[in-house]
């Protein structure tokens, strides 16, 4: 650990820490009121808060309760009232002897109702609490020093802990409804089960879809508070003996909170319901609802690390910690790291101590790269660049382009599943890779160039015009249209068409939870495609928004709002743009089994003729909303006798089951279909990513928006998947993230392994 300043003295009448022993902690004690009146605040006394502090050895310290809460405000909603007196976070005054310490209002609310329970719980001693520990008062937070090596003991204070206390905040109008749901599902809920299969079953989604508005709202303003967000409170939890939540002066098993937040998390249609439950009464609160679905996804990572525990499989590797924490939030940025060290199974020791040392004095650069260098030849594992994006894209540009910056969580990673790639990458070399730290700055490793990149299609590369976002669609096919099938591997002769590979590559291969996906996914190709031109904006909200589902619902009611209205100039560019879409699926409809998964020529020939009768008589009163919308709609209703032709009627029915043929993107059937996470993760995908394709073996894949022509895919011993590595005019590579190649990656493996060579990346 870097050497630090002593710290000075603060001046009075703020308290001085003692200095704390090498393995010693500090304990709280709250003083009760000095009467028994209690008024004001809820029902308990507004009196300042008093407390004890007493130092003991951690291996020898009396039984305490440890507090797990949020330093600042415990909802998304806060208080207008509270920036107007202070800017200062830590702002409300704690007596300790004849001292003051600082706190947030939130701690301060906290201590409030724990002085509240102790006073009330002295009339029964076994549930008198008499020591505390609550980290930003028994640790000096202005003391690096300090507070680097009580973070370092953290897994051990949490071990030691008799319980965890979670402080989700006061009371509101929602809570106590929300508490009740939970106690009231979980007394009934089936028990023996998987998490899984109790959220996809039909019993549960009823029940979830039968919650009355106020129900809703209640669970909605409970999990979206932002304790659920931290990135500290999954090692909080997980290292206690036993966890009871609290909120205002309501105690409850947290245990059943956390079962419920699971539920709803890996349930497939909750992501959907709960706006859409709200937009049927009017309401429009889609932003709790992405923070709740942020926080679901937390819950559900703790729920797993606890299950992984209880069935022996021990702490997960370091880049799961960091899947499973990515959508966390901490206000110091270097708890990225420290705040999962006590979890992490590489990080261990026999001491209970990280192996990483904790060092509040180093810069947040500096404790991304040692800890990125200390995972790489510790395991000699090149799993953390899943994790890492581009330079360009990242938020601290001082790392090396190999070193993730792990708080750049607002971006979309390209998470690549397990597929034949992998298999290929796999069994190139044989043993353990050999993998580098060079000066912490550069990352020496083994690997072979694969290919080239030649062409790039990017969705916002493309203005938002109604004729570009038909060009959009012209490109991907084009670049479709170039792949040859033929004189493949077996794998890639598997696929019917080059377009089965494009619409593949943007599912991921995967649909309603298969890989490969079924072909019938790929029916909905064109009327995906048909979207795209439709809404260019579709930034899915927990899916989607409930713009765009008013876009499916009703072409009137399009009509009656849009006043995207086009002139005769772009009624040309638009009809030009559709001649020149019409020329690509002409020549791939000379392809074999490209036609089932094109846009239909005679819809798009028919919306030309309608263009053209426009500009005879140089009419310009249409919207473009509207007339892409017949496009959509031509698709949707070319569905059925796409799965005839397919054979595929049997599968077809099978996916709509659920919805309605007839009227299927009408309203909340919708969101209960399977086609929804369809059009949900495609759309996401094409917006996210780009899609790119290579010169000597044709394929196509999608990396990010950074990836230009001249880039190269490698690939890297030590990494299933391929990646983008831009070449340097010294010789060495930036690293431009991982890519995802559909189908097989060709080649004698002999080959390969006699093309490798030691790159370096900087």
């Amino acid at each position: 650990m870097a050497e630090t300043c002593p710290k000075s003295p603060n001046q009075r009448p703020y308290y001085n820490y003692p200095v704390l022993p090498p393995g010693w902690i500090r304990l709280l004690r709250i003083r009760d009121p000095s009467h028994d009146v209690v008024a004001g605040f809820d029902g308990f006394s507004e009196e300042e808060i008093q407390i004890e502090l007493y130092d003991y050895p951690l291996s020898s310290c009396p039984d305490f309760t440890s507090l797990s809460y949020t330093w600042g405000e415990p909802t998304p909603i806060h208080d207008p009232l509270y920036g107007i007196f202070t800017k200062e976070p830590r702002c409300f005054p704690i007596q300790i002897n004849d001292s003051i310490l600082r706190a947030t209002r939130n701690l301060r609310n906290m201590l409030r109702r724990l002085r509240q329970i102790q006073h009330a719980g002295k009339h029964s001693p076994t549930t008198w609490i008499r020591f505390f520990w609550i980290d930003a008062l028994c640790v000096d937070q202005d003391d690096l020093g300090e507070r680097s090596a009580q973070v370092a003991l953290m897994s051990s204070i949490y071990k030691r802990a008799n319980s965890c206390t979670v402080w989700l905040g006061e009371m509101d109008e929602h809570a106590a409804t929300a508490i009740n749901i939970t106690k009231e599902w979980y007394a009934h809920r089936a028990e023996g089960q998987t998490v899984f299969k109790i959220a996809s079953s039909k019993s549960f989604n009823k029940w979830m879809f039968a919650l009355s508005k106020k129900s809703v709202k209640a669970l909605l303003a409970l999990l979206s508070r932002t304790w659920f967000s931290r990135v500290w409170v999954i090692q909080e939890v997980l290292l206690t003996r036993s966890v009871a939540g609290l909120c205002g002066s309501v105690l409850f098993r947290f245990e059943e909170l956390l079962a419920l937040g699971s539920m709803l998390s890996v349930n497939g249609h909750i992501h959907d319901a709960l706006p859409t439950i709200l937009s049927r009464q009017g309401d429009d609160q889609l932003g709790l609802v992405k923070l709740m679905m942020k926080n679901l996804r937390n819950i559900i990572s703790l729920t797993a690390v606890m299950l992984r525990l209880g069935r022996g499989s021990g702490y997960p590797n370091f880049e799961k910690a960091i899947a499973m924490t990515k959508n966390c939030e901490s206000t110091d940025p270097r708890d990225r790291i420290y705040g999962i060290l006590s979890i992490v199974a590489e990080f261990q020791s026999q001491s209970g101590t990280p192996r990483i040392d904790i060092d509040y004095t180093l810069s947040t650069e500096t404790v991304y790269i040692k800890t990125t260098a200390a995972v790489a030849s510790g395991r000699n594992s090149l799993g953390f660049l899943e994790f890492c994006y581009p330079r360009q894209l990242k938020d601290l540009q001082g790392l090396p382009s190999w070193c993730p910056d792990y708080n750049s969580s607002n971006l979309q990673l390209l998470r690549v599943q397990t597929n034949s790639t992998n298999s290929f990458a796999g069994i190139i070399w044989p043993g353990q890779p050999s993998v580098d730290v060079l000066g912490n700055s550069l990352l020496e490793v083994d690997g072979f160039r694969y290919d080239v990149v030649t062409q790039t299609c990017f969705w916002e590369d493309f203005e938002d015009e109604p004729d570009m976002k038909i060009r959009y669609v012209t490109k991907l096919l084009k670049m479709a249209a170039g792949l040859e099938l033929r004189d493949r591997s077996c794998a890639r002769r598997n696929y019917t068409s080059s377009v089965e590979l494009l619409w593949r590559v943007f599912l991921m291969d995967e649909f309603d939870g298969h890989r490969p996906a079924s072909p019938v996914a790929g029916l909905f190709f064109p009327m995906i495609l048909a979207w795209k031109m439709l809404e260019k904006d579709t930034s899915f909200v927990c899916g989607i928004t409930l713009r765009a589902m008013k876009l499916m619902k009703d072409t009137s009611s399009i009509a009656g709002t849009d006043s995207l209205v086009m002139n005769l100039e772009q009624i040309l560019k638009v009809r030009e743009a559709l001649e020149e879409l019409c020329e690509v699926i002409a020549d791939l409809h000379l392809e074999t089994g490209c036609m089932l998964f094109l846009p239909s020529f005679a819809h798009f020939q028919n919306a030309i003729e309608e263009l053209k009768s426009m500009e005879q008589v140089n009419d310009s009163h249409i919207s473009s909303r509207v007339f892409f919308d017949k496009l959509f709609r031509a698709e949707k209703a070319a569905l059925r006798n796409r799965a005839v032709d397919a054979g595929l009627t049997t599968e077809f029915d099978e996916i709509l089951k659920d919805g309605f043929p007839d009227t299927f993107l009408h309203g909340d059937e919708l969101i209960r279909s399977k086609i929804f996470p369809l059009f949900a993760s495609t759309s996401n995908i094409m917006n996210s990513f780009l899609l790119f394709k290579t010169q000597n073996h044709v394929h196509i894949g999608l990396g990010y928006e950074t990836t230009i022509r001249g880039d190269e895919v490698w690939v890297l011993h030590g990494l299933n998947n391929p990646v983008i590595l831009r070449p340097l005019d010294n010789g060495n590579y930036e690293y431009c993230g991982v890519a995802h190649i559909q189908g097989s990656m060709d080649g004698d493996r002999e080959y390969w392994r006699s093309m490798t060579e030691r790159v370096t990346i900087e």
